[in-house]
């Protein structure tokens, strides 16, 4: 993959993102000091990183493509009112998932990473999602 000037910005933008930006967001940010840069190249570039394993796509409920900085196995969870994502790591859920793809007697797999993906709502709005341990 070669190197250019707008996808080293946009890998960069990612990489240091707290959140899950959007193709949107992450344009908005970079146009001002990128003004030639436009939605339709920040588009082309996340898909051409995300299939070089640069960077992940994660699903919403609301159909916008939003992306990753963070490659080591994770989770998450979207909240469909707030379209918050948010990321959790459970070295027990993940254990448990590998136990329960053995018994189920997969074969020929492999399994790199574990990455679950859950979709829901807040139930009290006013308060944060909590994962306890």
């Amino acid at each position: 993959m070669k190197a250019t000037p707008q996808r080293i910005v946009i890998l960069n933008y990612i990489l240091r993102s707290l959140g899950h930006p959007s193709a949107e967001v992450v344009h908005l940010a970079l146009k001002k000091e990128n003004p030639a840069l436009s939605l339709a190249t920040v588009y082309q570039n996340l898909e051409s990183l995300t299939n070089a394993g640069l960077i992940a796509r994660i699903p919403t409920g609301d159909s916008i493509a939003r992306f990753d900085g963070v490659l080591s196995s994770h989770h998450h969870i979207y909240l469909e009112s707030t379209k918050e994502i948010i990321d959790f790591e459970d070295e027990e859920l993940d254990n448990l998932l590998r136990l329960y793809l053995e018994k189920k007697n997969i074969r020929n797999l492999d399994i790199n990473s574990i990455r679950l993906h859950i979709e829901g709502k807040k139930i009290d709005p006013g308060k944060n999602i909590e994962i306890i341990s």
